[in-house]
């Protein structure tokens, strides 16, 4: 029984390596895009060295505290209250509360 459970930690460990690394090929793969985007919308490369930044390290605050909460609580109900919480400070009236941004997650299809 002890090599099953040695073999079995092995294959989560390996699970959870290939699911970080897939992580980090979407982060880049996103961060591309958004400096295309801002890139056309007329961001020069100033604002965009700091918009990489800001977006790497507002990644890793979440992406930590996501991997926290998920620990605690399936719904990650903490995470998604803090994510909502700092994007209604900048979006105002155009605000979309988690859920409802992310439908896909809940089996609902895109927006």
């Amino acid at each position: 029984m002890g090599k099953r459970n040695t073999l079995m930690a092995r294959m989560e460990e390996q699970s959870l390596r290939y699911a970080r690394a897939a992580r980090m090929l979407e982060v880049g793969f996103c961060t591309d895009i958004a400096v295309i985007a801002l890139g056309r919308l007329g961001w020069g490369e100033k604002r965009l060295t700091e918009f990489e930044a800001a977006f790497s390290a507002a990644y890793e605050e979440y992406d930590d505290l996501r991997e926290e909460d998920g620990s605690a609580d399936r719904e990650q109900a903490y995470y998604k209250a803090c994510l909502d919480r700092e994007i209604r400070r900048y979006v105002g009236t155009k605000f979309v509360p988690f859920d409802e941004r992310h439908q896909e997650l809940r089996g609902g299809g895109r927006r």
